[in-house]
């Protein structure tokens, strides 16, 4: 593939795979056995408001981490993403021995475990990406065109 059309090759199949992702049927949970080891991108969402969409290599697997009441911080980034939004906490120190980091203040588990809870709640679509470069692109596109308010691109 020369250079001056990989990304064209890329970016022509954003536009179909995001509308497989919206025709998607939600999943039940029993129904992501179906995607266990399969690579792709998913999509929380509350009736007809996108929250998140994420990228794994593993669906089935990052879904249920991500719905786990027992997941931590860093196993579930989305609701992590909501506790903070609901507590007001914009940028989060690397240390948890700063005392404004989210697991330092004061309501943060009981907002986390709220999340979680809400998350479990959401509904979820799949669509499958195995290429690493078509991953990233495609979740920077739903994201761009869902307007999905917990996704965040910030460097660490």
């Amino acid at each position: 593939m020369k250079h001056s059309t990989m990304f064209e090759d890329y970016t022509a199949s954003l536009g179909s795979k995001l509308e497989m992702l919206l025709k998607c049927q939600p999943l039940a949970e029993v129904e992501l056995a179906v995607y266990a080891e399969k690579a792709g991108l998913y999509l929380f969402s509350e009736e007809d408001q996108h929250l998140y969409v994420g990228r794994t290599d593993d669906l089935k697997e990052r879904i249920q981490t991500q719905r786990r009441l027992g997941s931590a911080t860093n196993q579930a980034a989305f609701a992590y993403a909501i506790a903070k939004k609901e507590l007001g906490i914009a940028n989060v120190p690397y240390s948890t021995k700063n005392p404004t980091h989210p697991k330092n203040v004061k309501g943060f588990e009981a907002a986390f475990r709220r999340a979680k809870e809400r998350v479990r709640a959401m509904t979820v679509r799949v669509v499958k990406e195995s290429d690493p470069v078509g991953q990233a692109l495609l979740e920077i596109y739903i994201h761009l065109r869902l307007q999905t308010p917990f996704n965040n691109f910030s460097n660490h």
